[in-house]
């Protein structure tokens, strides 16, 4: 099982896309905590785009990804 998340900025627009992918050798038990993970990621990327859509909150969201934060 495998949980892919790709964020992008493009013109100060913030686009985040999350993909689950499951394998069929995956247990029935498997996918339904992965599921429930993906569920629980997906709220929280939900949470931080609606903070990042905020100009002055943007440096702080590149900060915890890994991006230079803005002075």
């Amino acid at each position: 099982m495998r949980i892919s998340i790709d964020i992008t900025e493009s013109g100060g627009e913030i686009g985040i896309e999350a993909k689950l992918d499951t394998s069929c050798r995956d247990t029935a038990r498997e996918r339904a905590a992965g599921e429930a993970l993906f569920d629980f990621i997906g709220g929280q990327l939900s949470s931080l785009k609606q903070t990042a859509e905020k100009p002055d909150r943007w440096a702080r969201v590149k900060a915890l990804f890994g991006g230079k934060r803005a002075k």
